[in-house]
Formats: C-alpha cells, sequence, structure tokens
C-alpha cells in the first residue's frame, strides 16, 4: 500500500466526520477549480481541527446550554417601542436539525425518490429568477414544469408537514408574550416563501398572537438579506420609536439590521449551540438521526429547560438509543414472526416502559431472571456454564469465603468435602483454589442437583406461564454475551421440552465459543453492533471497560435483582430477590425521566407523520460513546453516583467517577 493511501486511511479512521463533510461538499461542485480546490483544502483544515475539538469536549452539554436569564433580557427591551421578530429559528422551532430534511419527509411520505434534491433545486432556481419575491407557488410550477409534479397536492403536504414539525420556542415565547404584555407594538419580520397567510398559521399553530405587523419577504420583493425589508419597517415607523430586532442569523438578522440603523439582539440557534456536540456527518443524517438532533438541540439549548443534569443526559444520550432500539425491536419481530417479546429485568426496565407505552405493537412482557438464577437450571447438562460464569467471577472480584460463595450458590453440600481438596471453608475464594472447587462441584454435581428439585420446579411453572401457547419469543436486553437468553433457550428446549422458537433482541452481540451456536444461527440480534456488524463500535461496546460502565447508567434499575425462583407454600412459583439498600436511587429515576421524555416526544413526531423514522444502530449508541472523551463533564456528573463492580460483592461503594479514574478509563 502507498504512503498517500496509508495517510488517507488513517484519516477516514481518525477523522470520519470531518473526511465525510468534505466529500459532501466537494461533490455538491459540479466542476471545481483549482480556487475552489484551495478553498475546500482550507476548509477542510477546519474540519480536522473542529472535529479534534469535539473529540475533546472537557465540558457537558448540559453546562454548555446557559443562556441569559429571560427576565434580563425582558428588562434590557423595555427601554423600545417596537420589538422585532424572525419566525424561524428564533420564535418557532422545528423538530428537524436542517431545514431541508422536511423535503426529506416529504419524500417519504409520497414515496419520490431524491424529492429533496429537487425540491432545493427548484428554489435555487427561482430565487434566482425572482429574486425575494419568490413563492411558494414558484417553486412548485418549476417542479411541475421539469419534474411533472402535483404542484397543489404537493404545497398543501409541505405546509401539512412543516405544521406538524414547528413548536414554540420556550425561551422566545416567554419574552414575546412579555412584550405584548407591556403593550409593546410587536411586529414579525421574515425572509420566506410562504406568504403571509400561511406564516399565520404557523404562528398561531404555535400560539403566537397579537403583533401588529407581519413582513414576509415574498409579500414586498424586498429582504432582510438584501436589508430592503428593513427599510419597510424603518419606512413604517412613528416618528422617534425606538426599535430592536431579534434573530438567529448573523448577517441578515444582526448585521443587515445594523446597518439600517437598527438596534439588535443576537440569539444563536439551538442548532449552531447543539452542533459541535452533535457527531453526525451529512451521510449519517437520516430523517431519524434529523430528528433526534434537533429534540436534543431544542430541549437543551432553547434556554428554558426544566430538566435536571441527570434527566438531561438521559434525554441526551439514551433517549436516542431507547428510540431508535424500540422501533427496531418491531422491525425484527415482524422479519422474525415473534408472538411475544420478554423484557429482561432489569437492564430492560427503562427499554420496557418505552416500548410498552408507546411502540407496542406485539405482546410483551417484563420478565424476571438473573444469570444465576438461570444458570442453576441447566447445571445438571451444563455444570461448566455456572462454573466459569458465575464461579470464577466470583474468585476474580468478590471478596468472599468458600462458604458463602457455595451457599449462595446452593451448593452447601460439598462444604464439609472441602478437605478433600486441602481447603477450608474460611478460605478467601480466588483464582489459586477456584480450579480445586470446580472439580469438587464437578465430583459431586448429583448431590447438587438433588437441592435444585424446588427451584427447577419453580422455574418451570414461572416461564410456562409467561410463555403459554407462544411458539416464537424474543427476549429484550441491553445485552452482550447474551447469557441469559441463551441459558434459557437450553432450559426450555433441552430440560423443559417446551419446543419453542427463542430469539435474543440486543444493543451489541459479543461472540464467544459458548455461544457460537446461536450467533451463527442468527438467533442472537444486534441493533448496534457484534462481531460481524459496526465492528468499530463493537470494540468499545464489548471490550472498552470505560464505555461499558457508561453505558450501564443508563439502564441501571432501582429494582433488585432475582435471587432464585422458589416454591411457595401452595407449590406455586414465587420469585426471591437479593436485598441490597440503592444510594443512586433519585440518579437513576431522574436518568429514566429524561429517556422517558426524550421518546416519548420522538414517537410524537412518527405518529404526527405518520411515518416509523429508524435511526441506524451505529447513529443510536454514537452519542454515548463519544461523551467518554468528555471527562471532566463525567467527573463532574458522577461524583454522587456510587458503584460497585461486583454487585453484591463485598467491599465498599465509591464514587463512579474515582472508580473510572483510578482504573485508567478516564
Amino acid at each position: 500500500m502507498s504512503l498517500y493511501m496509508k495517510m488517507k486511511n488513517r484519516m477516514i479512521e481518525k477523522h470520519p466526520i470531518a473526511v465525510d463533510k468534505y466529500a459532501h461538499y466537494v461533490n455538491s461542485i459540479d466542476d471545481i477549480s483549482n480556487k475552489q480546490r484551495l478553498i475546500g483544502y482550507m476548509y477542510f483544515l477546519k474540519l480536522l481541527i473542529t472535529d479534534n475539538r469535539i473529540n475533546k469536549i472537557k465540558i457537558g452539554e448540559y453546562e454548555d446550554s446557559e443562556r441569559e436569564d429571560v427576565e434580563k433580557i425582558i428588562g434590557k427591551l423595555m427601554k423600545y417601542d417596537v420589538i422585532s421578530f424572525d419566525i424561524f429559528d428564533t420564535l418557532i422551532l422545528r423538530m428537524v436539525e436542517k431545514p431541508e430534511d422536511v423535503f426529506n419527509i416529504i419524500g417519504l411520505r409520497k414515496n419520490i425518490t431524491g424529492f429533496a434534491k429537487i425540491r432545493k433545486s427548484a428554489e435555487a432556481y427561482c430565487y434566482k429568477q425572482h429574486g425575494s419575491k419568490t413563492t411558494i407557488n414558484d417553486i412548485y410550477a418549476r417542479l411541475h414544469a421539469v419534474n411533472g409534479l402535483d404542484s397543489a397536492e404537493l404545497i398543501d403536504e409541505e405546509f401539512s408537514v412543516e405544521e406538524m414539525l414547528v413548536t414554540p420556542n420556550p425561551y422566545m415565547k416567554k419574552i414575546y408574550e412579555a412584550m405584548v404584555a407591556a403593550g409593546k407594538k410587536v411586529i414579525i419580520v421574515s425572509d420566506m416563501y410562504w406568504p403571509s397567510d400561511y406564516m399565520e398559521k404557523i404562528l398561531a399553530k404555535c400560539g403566537y398572537s397579537g403583533w401588529n405587523h407581519l413582513y414576509v419577504s415574498c409579500d414586498y420583493d424586498a429582504s432582510k438579506y438584501s436589508g430592503k425589508l428593513y427599510e419597510l419597517v424603518i419606512k413604517d415607523l412613528s416618528s422617534g420609536e425606538r426599535v430592536i430586532h431579534i434573530g438567529d442569523n448573523y448577517n441578515a438578522d444582526i448585521k443587515n439590521a445594523k446597518k439600517k440603523k437598527i438596534n439588535t439582539l443576537y440569539y444563536k440557534s439551538v442548532g449552531q449551540r447543539g452542533e459541535k456536540y452533535r457527531h453526525t456527518s451529512p451521510s449519517d443524517r437520516s430523517v431519524g438521526v434529523s430528528v433526534a438532533n434537533a429534540l436534543v438541540n431544542n430541549e437543551i439549548h432553547n434556554g428554558i429547560s426544566l430538566l435536571n443534569r441527570y434527566e438531561k443526559y438521559g434525554y441526551i444520550y439514551g433517549g436516542i438509543l431507547v428510540a431508535g432500539y424500540c422501533d427496531w425491536i418491531n422491525k425484527v419481530a415482524a422479519e422474525k414472526n415473534v408472538d411475544k417479546l420478554l423484557f429482561l429485568a432489569r437492564d430492560a426496565e427503562v427499554m420496557y416502559n418505552s416500548y410498552k407505552d408507546y411502540f407496542c405493537k406485539y405482546d410483551c412482557e417484563y420478565v424476571y431472571g438473573s444469570r444465576r438464577s438461570v444458570l442453576l437450571l441447566v447445571f445438571e447438562k451444563y455444570p461448566e456454564l455456572f462454573v466459569e460464569r458465575i464461579l470464577k467471577e466470583r474468585a476474580e472480584e468478590y471478596n468472599m469465603t468458600i462458604e458463602d460463595t457455595l451457599k449462595e450458590s446452593h451448593m452447601d453440600c460439598i462444604i464439609d468435602r472441602l478437605s478433600e481438596i486441602n481447603l477450608n471453608k474460611d478460605d478467601i475464594f480466588n483464582l489459586h483454589n477456584y480450579t480445586s472447587v470446580a472439580e469438587l462441584i464437578y465430583r459431586y454435581k448429583n448431590d447438587i442437583l438433588n437441592g435444585l428439585d424446588g427451584m427447577l420446579d419453580a422455574a418451570r411453572k414461572y416461564w410456562q406461564n409467561v410463555i403459554g401457547n407462544n411458539k416464537t419469543i424474543a427476549f429484550v436486553d441491553v445485552g452482550r454475551r447474551g447469557t441469559i437468553p441463551v441459558v434459557l433457550n437450553l432450559f426450555f428446549n433441552h430440560v423443559c421440552n417446551m419446543n419453542v422458537k427463542v430469539y435474543s433482541i440486543q444493543i451489541g452481540t459479543r461472540r464467544e465459543e459458548w455461544n457460537k451456536t446461536e450467533y451463527e444461527q442468527a438467533a442472537m440480534l444486534s441493533y448496534c453492533c457484534s462481531s460481524d456488524y459496526n465492528t468499530r463500535w463493537n470494540d468499545y461496546y464489548n471490550y472498552d471497560l470505560g464505555r461499558i460502565i457508561i453505558v450501564e447508567t443508563l439502564f441501571s434499575s432501582n429494582a433488585n435483582s432475582l435471587l432464585e425462583y422458589e416454591l411457595d407454600k401452595n407449590g406455586q412459583c414465587q420469585l426471591k430477590y437479593q436485598e441490597t439498600s440503592n444510594k443512586n436511587e433519585e440518579i437513576i429515576n431522574s436518568i429514566h425521566n429524561g429517556i422517558d421524555l426524550f421518546v416519548k416526544q420522538y414517537r410524537q413526531v412518527e405518529n404526527a407523520l405518520d411515518l416509523t423514522i429508524d435511526i441506524a444502530g451505529e447513529n443510536a449508541i454514537k452519542p454515548i460513546f463519544y461523551v467518554k472523551n468528555s471527562d471532566k463533564y463525567i467527573c463532574n456528573l458522577f461524583k454522587d453516583y456510587q458503584f460497585r463492580r461486583a454487585a453484591g460483592g463485598a467491599g465498599a461503594d465509591v464514587a463512579l467517577s474515582d472508580y473510572l479514574k483510578r482504573n485508567g478509563y478516564l
């Protein structure tokens, strides 16, 4: 491989977003000149610098979302007689990241291939021909002439989609209403191809009323961009009236207004404020990503958010992952003819609540199983699974005596036989004696099985009741190894002879020797990454412990872990839980509240548009992976989050931020 290709591949690997943006820029130019090529190189250099800064952001997004207090702004505006507002990105926000994404949605709804491209092309042509007097009718007349599209139908469709996607800016609405209440003359000034009768409907949809005059560029053949629309505003002023204009476009709303001697107040748009935190290249920005990014920008950066810092964390980093995952779950369930979805406690709790409340298309249930409890169910046929998955972990990470370890595992019967391997029940169970204890377990396997009969009967009753007559089920979990679904498949079909097809739906999957059968047979289905799919993210998801822990903070639960299935006095199954104190209850609730709010809003957009807006798994998990680069943010956020790597084991809880720093993950 040449040096050039090595450098190119390295650049793509280290700066994929910058490279993609540069390629998008080059492809947008039909005949690139030397001058444009030089400008392009300078643009690429800027992208690299920006990308480097993105990867080293030290401040949390929620900390970077503050704006000047609304009441202070209102106080400053009181000295003016006329208050002028821009519309889009000032008074009104869209629930898509870029205006042209409206056209992508129209293309999806009307099944018109490449609609966004031809719609933008028609608009550019009309502005070149007609200037600021260009209207929506002109644009669609061009589309009809060139592409044969139905103008009237598509004008109605575009306006309908615009109405579905607009939402009031709470920060600016409070200012607007204060100005109206104070008796100020309120005017609205916009460069737009929708005539004023349409714009009035948009404003009314967002709850705005009481303005004195609405200036729209296409009605006057004058724009803010040229400055001529401001001249009309000045002409309509009464003698001595002081005016100030508020807007988000620095050139059109600020510089050009100042040129006409109009005072200004710059409101940096939520999109500009949030852009450096959105790790999205042009090729990544699907409609789903656009909606997700817009929701985050609108909520976090408008200037008024009632969410606390943990709710914002859940909203920004967990919302997109859970919303995208739930849509994908329905897609997979349809493809695999799933009869029932089983969400595994405890990690899938927030996903179950989101699915049940907003996405439910299939019979679903929140079910209980822990690795320890289900591995005991197949101990007769697969004792090594319990030994390797549970006991080895205890030996590596827990500071427990051999006696406590065996009692916890229902293997009390071999405690008195420890002398056979020259060990004492009070010895600490560790990797030095792990192999000897394992051999003792295999030697007395039948004795151990005699003590598991009640548990097996209880578990059989529990799962038969859950599964019923369904023939195809799918477990839903955060996943990696997929231990619980794989083991329960063995229990259902090899121990209980239920003859049920079992799938495991997971965020990510890690292929190992023991789960290869399920993996190769496509019974383990991964949304974001696996050993063969999005492998870059798979390395993060399965092997970068720092990132694994951060992902787990999104899906932690306040519920206790299942210890075992047992029979009550009536011979019915009852669940026995591990009793532990939870010091993170308020934090976990806040994170889940933030996730729930995002998912609710995302689903409202889908329902309004009557579309399922897919988010690719790679894009859904990207935000939470990137946040690990923000060391200071993570340290500040999780300084009060109590953590113990070996949950349930001996040892003191520590602040999660301290654990991550101490072990070199930050």
